[in-house]
């Protein structure tokens, strides 16, 4: 599930609102709702909503790190996942 979510189209579209102002501001509300159901299906997966939090910071940390370097091989994609995995896990 954390591979669909951190390759989806949906986590890139509320990614480039987080770096555009202007756009989450004419969105309003509809920014505000992509943006909680984020962290409501992060909070479902991890069991509390600090972690669903972290877990949206490192994969966020990761799209940000696509986006300037480019695109990742599959095999770097899963293995950074896989240390998400991890870290959050550790966290409970």
């Amino acid at each position: 599930m954390i591979e669909q979510w951190a390759t989806s189209h949906r986590t890139r579209a509320r990614f480039m609102l987080m770096l555009d102002p202007q756009a989450r501001r004419e969105l309003g509300e509809s920014a505000a709702r992509l943006a909680d159901g984020f962290v409501d299906r992060a909070e479902a997966l991890t069991g509390s909503r600090q972690r669903g939090r972290l877990l949206i910071g490192l994969i966020d940390g990761l799209l940000l790190d696509e986006v300037i370097r480019g695109t990742v091989t599959a095999e770097e994609r899963r293995d950074r996942l896989d240390a998400v995995r991890r870290i959050v896990a550790a966290e409970q």
